[in-house]
């Protein structure tokens, strides 16, 4: 057996709300560890938007869970229900559906709950979960989703989320100068946890690129010291290390929009988009407690400048500052 993994981000570009960053990984046979996963799983997985057309779908399309690029996924006013109905039985086949946003947390190895706790709009607040999917198809879709696993010589075998909200953001790009080294220092982070964890068994690492940076060999450097960093590949769409110290060995690969190619990446996509947007959800239930008629935001620029001008009466009376909600960069 192999492990492929994958490593994907949702938040890097808005002015308000967290940064998150999630991993996921599958124990795959060796010979799929280059593979095509959408096409190894079979019909336990779909790249594609389930049809809208009146007709009866069969079971195998009904049951075939979406798994892409979660910005495409949540596109319209159907979006939670998407990501929704199509993660949580992936996470269900490593834990028992969890009841709320803290408790989901809790399960996903992250290192970040103790930050978060200190903002007051998550702070003695929660979510029950699951927030708008349908219960009955998304237990019918893990059964299904175990059965093609099982049937493809696969298995789900590992969920982690780091999540990064603004006040810890904005310490960090003041003390680093840059917006991109938070988001790097969490890949890293994510990275090293899958090598210790899958590092002996052979572990294939996709991550999608950000930005036009070819070379990833100091980061790995300075991730893996002191372990050997061959150099596979470095071009304009991907670059490719393989990782080896001891018994650990790793091939890592970034890619610009792995989520399109890579499954791991995809479903990593699809858990760091979920956890924001329960983040935000918590987040916008706060201030629309206090400014009667406010409409959500979900923390893009310019919306975000509209909604920092409608709650700042109520900022200043909370006594919130500034730091906590705006990202300076």
């Amino acid at each position: 057996m192999a492990v492929v993994a994958g490593i994907d981000e949702a938040g890097y570009g808005p002015l308000l709300g967290p940064l998150v960053v999630s991993a996921t990984a599958f124990h795959v046979p060796e010979d799929a560890a280059r593979a095509d996963l959408w096409e190894w799983f079979g019909s336990a997985v779909t790249r594609q938007a389930p049809r809208k057309s009146g007709r009866v779908r069969s079971r195998a399309e009904r049951c075939a869970l979406w798994v892409a690029d979660s910005k495409a996924m949540h596109k319209g006013g159907n979006g939670l229900r998407a990501l929704e109905e199509n993660l949580l039985p992936f996470l269900n086949l490593l834990w028992p559906q969890p009841k709320s946003v803290w408790e989901l947390a809790g399960r996903r190895r992250s290192s970040s709950l103790p930050h978060i706790s200190g903002y007051p709009w998550y702070r003695e607040r929660d979510l029950d979960l699951p927030r708008v999917a349908n219960a009955e198809r998304m237990a019918e879709c893990c059964r299904n989703l175990r059965a093609g696993l099982a049937a493809a010589g696969a298995a789900l075998c590992d969920a982690r989320v780091e999540t990064l909200d603004v006040a810890e953001f904005n310490r960090e790009v003041r003390q680093d100068g840059s917006k991109a080294v938070p988001l790097a220092r969490r890949v890293a982070g994510l990275m090293q946890q899958l090598v210790e964890a899958f590092g002996q068994e052979g572990l294939t690492l996709f991550v999608d690129r950000q930005g036009g940076r070819k070379s990833y060999s100091p980061l790995l450097r300075a991730v893996f010291a002191p372990d050997r960093i061959e150099v596979v590949e470095e071009s304009a769409l991907s670059s490719e290390y393989v990782v080896s110290g001891g018994a650990r060995r790793a091939r890592v690969r970034f890619e610009a929009r792995a989520d399109s190619r890579y499954l791991p990446v995809a479903l990593a996509s699809m858990l760091s988009k979920y956890t924001r947007e329960l983040h935000m959800e918590m987040f916008n239930d706060f201030w629309r407690e206090r400014v009667a008629g406010l409409v959500p935001t979900a923390g893009y620029y310019e919306d975000g400048l509209r909604f920092l001008s409608e709650i700042e009466p109520a900022r200043a009376a909370e006594g919130i500052e500034r730091e906590m909600l705006v990202r300076c960069k």
